[in-house]
């Protein structure tokens, strides 16, 4: 459809068989080249293109680092780790001081337009799965990167890591856990 405007907008019509290519002016160009930046941006949105390679890992030493500091220090908001499993699994068992957290808690990939204030606060945010093969842990990654948050680490271990080097892991009902 854009293709054939643009043709309408450079094409007068001799007669039904034969056609003249117009010259065209400078508000025509101008008209042009505005009607194609609008139609990419509607088609393709104002989203930042986040790749496997934007992502940065944090080691699990790290990550024990930052929650042990944030300790010590008593403020919580020098970290938040995010885990994007499933409530049932979070529940069974997450990294103590995680927060369970949906992607689709953030509505947009576009910039800015996904973030949620209550996760403003924290310096950093670190994310992590079941293991290196969680692909929800890394769509969050991508999903904050592109929502500009900044200090975003992919603990990529996850879970299956801190049991396997037998650091504890938090349990209960939703209702046993305070909201964090």
């Amino acid at each position: 459809m854009l293709t054939r405007m643009m043709v309408r907008l450079n094409t007068v019509r001799v007669s039904q068989h034969s056609r003249l290519q117009a010259a065209p002016s400078s508000s025509a160009s101008s008209l042009v080249a505005a009607c194609l930046v609008v139609a990419a941006s509607l088609l393709t949105g104002c989203d930042k293109a986040i790749t496997d390679t934007d992502i940065q890992d944090i080691s699990l030493s790290d990550v024990q680092h930052l929650t042990d500091e944030a300790k010590a220090k008593s403020k919580p908001e020098l970290v938040l780790l995010m885990d994007p499993r499933r409530p049932a699994d979070f529940y069974a068992g997450h990294i103590p001081q995680a927060k369970n957290v949906q992607i689709d808690e953030f509505q947009s990939q576009d910039s800015r337009q996904g973030r949620i204030p209550a996760y403003e606060k924290y310096g950093t945010l670190v994310v992590y799965g079941f293991d290196p093969a969680s692909s929800l842990a890394k769509a969050l990654v991508k999903r904050l990167l592109a929502n500009d948050y900044k200090e975003v680490y992919w603990f990529r271990g996850g879970i299956k890591e801190w049991m396997e080097s037998g650091l504890p892991l938090e349990k209960g009902k939703r209702e046993d856990l305070t909201p964090r």
